[in-house]
């Protein structure tokens, strides 16, 4: 066939490890027929992509993409971490909520309805946070008596309209 095959050693009729494909310009690992620009099978197992700096001493920055699929559902992580900790700072999908996590804390998700939630993990009103759902509806929730909502302008540097926790206009 009209592929390359890099490998230590390599035995004939087995699937060989990394694929070049000199007429395509494809390049698979796991497989000998890769279907894009970069194509990586890991059969049944998690698949992980990691990009690391080789580090030490707590300086090492590493990026970790993990692909894990089954029949009923998949998940996806983009890990971007510190020596220590990979998981410091995500964004990872799972059964239909993507999450946003920076310094070890979510911060934001988009949920399976399409709702955004900053500051909360549920579609919930009387729940502390940012909620604006996929119908438009947009609720800001601040316990009191801290509640006000603020139209600022950064150019007139002045607030427009603001709404006291007591009603007040």
């Amino acid at each position: 066939s009209n592929v390359t095959h890099i490998q230590t050693s390599y035995n004939e009729g087995t699937t060989s490890p990394l694929t070049l494909n000199p007429f395509g310009g494809n390049v698979g690992i796991g497989t000998t027929n890769p279907s894009g620009e970069f194509h990586v099978d890991s059969g049944l197992a998690p698949c992980d992509i990691h990009f690391t700096t080789g580090s030490t001493g707590g300086t090492g920055y590493d990026v970790n993409l993990n692909l894990t699929g089954g029949a009923n559902n998949s998940e996806m992580n983009l890990n971007m971490g510190i020596a220590g900790n990979a998981d410091r700072e995500q964004i990872k999908t799972y059964q239909s909520t993507m999450r946003f996590i920076t310094a070890d804390a979510e911060r934001m998700r988009i949920d399976g309805s399409g709702h955004l939630l900053v500051g909360k993990l549920a579609a919930a009103v009387a729940v502390q946070g940012i909620e604006i759902r996929s119908n438009g509806e947009f609720f800001s929730t601040i316990p009191s008596p801290f509640t006000t909502l603020h139209v600022y302008s950064s150019t007139a540097q002045a607030y427009r309209f603001y709404v006291t926790h007591a009603g007040q206009i």
